[in-house]
């Protein structure tokens, strides 16, 4: 079963818990300056890439598995 789960938008996704802070930014006020700023959008990509790819792995094999 895929473990990855949306908890609300500010929070971006359940798998980034326990990230650090870069810069003493926020995630909410990275995801605000990403409205206008694709510099926020690197930042926050970049934070949580591997995260990110885990995810998708679990969710693709769980579903070839199924």
């Amino acid at each position: 079963m895929n473990k990855c789960t949306v908890v609300s938008k500010p929070a971006i996704l359940s798998i980034v818990v326990g990230v650090s802070v870069v810069e003493g930014k926020s995630d909410q006020d990275l995801l605000k300056e990403a409205l206008s700023d694709t510099g926020a959008v690197a930042v926050l990509y970049d934070r949580y890439r591997d995260r990110i790819f885990a995810c998708l792995i679990h969710t693709v094999l769980d579903r070839d598995l199924a």
